[in-house]
């Protein structure tokens, strides 16, 4: 397997989330290995403070390049079709985080139909100004981390299954990992004084270094942890690391049935080793631990068992139906941005490749209006040379207003331009015509 390597500036960007989650009381993961699109997951906490395996999926995105949409009551974001395609479908809810760094501020939007819009060339998510990672957030995250969810209930089967399948969603390429015979293990740092918590680095090489993916968690006094483990890998069967737990075993039997024999200069023990073994706890252990037991180290094995492999399969099949059927229904689902009367028409910057082997490329201003669009000018650095800026500000500006602009508000519309847009480069920027008007009351038009 190999990660998308991330931006310094991204990687700050979700700490910053992951921050301002964790002043919540919620705890976030980190995804070192995007599955399903995915850079980390959020789970809520029960009463005690400790996880409570309700999860939501998180995406995040960091950086003023993504706030240079906006709409009346915040911004239009560009998703990744197939991504929406796999979300829409699966159990598991999923939001998206948009940071801004400059305000030290994140804004989240849960992915539902009803939050989408569709353009001819594009899929957008409307990320609301009012949904701050807050307080304000806490009433809204835990109903969308619910959603979907049996009653709880002390013993409830339908509940434990669904909450197994959203931990197999959000771990899919760990479990296609272990279906390509990968080799992935846990390492665990167990603390017993003065909280109950565990450190956990989760790993599919062959030598330990840098982990995949770790975590720390708080348990309750009472929880087992090799319980609580359990529930975080319900699609793998868990196992020590024989050859590991097999040295350090040893050494315990030295320590405890040795004597050493200054003539023979070595240990001579009393008990034989597979005796003294077979006296042994069996099953999930830590290898190491202190005298007093306050500090304890663990290194399981993941092997995939059959509830893992059924969900690989359905995920595949899954990921492969958003490539193709589900993807033309979900474009077909979605309303059109600007066509069912919700949103105002608008004004969008995209760039066409041209001329032999799309060596050049062409910038073009388009109106939408719902499903027509109006080609209004094409032409080499139409936005992204400053010099010629001038012909998409007369452009745009006539075909608004339904005459020819004079140079001050040309100009002072190009100053606004690129205070909203301070670096467009070939992608999409858009400008629906409800913040156009916006723009001119501003600047006296």
């Amino acid at each position: 397997m190999t990660a998308k390597s991330k931006s310094q500036a991204e990687h700050a960007g979700e700490n910053a989330v992951a921050a301002a989650f964790a002043e919540l009381g919620w705890f976030y993961r980190h995804k070192a290995r995007p599955d399903f699109g995915l850079d980390g997951e959020l789970e809520g906490p029960t009463e005690e403070g400790t996880p409570n395996f309700r999860f939501i999926g998180v995406q995040v995105k960091s950086g003023p390049s993504y706030f240079r949409r906006p709409h009346p009551a915040g911004w239009w974001l560009e998703t990744e079709p197939r991504h929406l395609s796999l979300w829409l479908q699966a159990s598991l809810p999923v939001i998206v985080v948009m940071y801004a760094p400059d305000e030290k501020r994140a804004y989240w939007q849960s992915i539902e139909r009803r939050h989408i819009r569709r353009t001819p060339r594009s899929l957008l998510l409307s990320v609301p100004s009012a949904q701050v990672v807050n307080e304000t957030a806490l009433e809204a995250l835990t109903e969308l981390a619910n959603a979907g969810l049996p009653p709880v209930q002390a013993g409830n089967a339908e509940l434990e299954k669904v909450l197994r399948v959203r931990r197999a969603e959000s771990d899919f390429q760990w479990i296609a990992a272990l279906e390509s015979d990968a080799h992935v293990r846990l390492e665990i740092e167990e603390e017993i004084q003065p909280l109950h918590t565990i450190h956990v680095r989760l790993y599919d090489d062959e030598q330990l270094g840098q982990a995949d993916e770790e975590w720390d968690e708080l348990l309750s006094d009472t929880t087992s942890l090799a319980d609580e483990i359990a529930k975080h890998f319900p699609w793998a069967t868990l196992s020590i690391e024989e050859e590991l737990y097999a040295q350090h075993d040893w050494i315990r039997y030295v320590g405890e049935c040795g004597t050493w024999n200054t003539a023979s200069r070595e240990y001579e023990c009393a008990e034989e080793y597979d005796d003294w073994r077979s006296r042994q706890p069996v099953g999930l252990r830590p290898y190491a631990e202190t005298l007093k037991g306050e500090r304890r180290l663990w290194r399981l094995e993941l092997t995939l068992n059959d509830f893992g492999k059924t969900q690989l399969q359905e995920m595949e099949d899954a990921e492969r139906d958003a490539y193709f059927d589900e993807m033309e229904d979900l474009f077909t689902d979605i309303p059109a941005w600007g066509g069912d009367g919700d949103a105002a028409p608008y004004y969008e910057g995209d760039a066409i490749e041209v001329g032999p082997g799309g060596l050049q490329v062409v910038e073009r201003l388009v109106f939408y209006a719902g499903d027509e669009d109006l080609v209004l000018a094409a032409e080499d650095g139409l936005w992204t040379d400053r010099e010629k800026r001038d012909v998409l500000a007369d452009t745009l500006l006539a075909h608004a207003t339904g005459r020819e602009p004079t140079r001050a508000l040309a100009d002072a519309f190009l100053v606004r331009f690129a205070s909203v847009f301070p670096d467009p480069d070939y992608g999409v920027w858009t400008l629906d015509s409800a913040e156009l008007d916006n723009w001119l009351r501003e600047i006296g038009a």
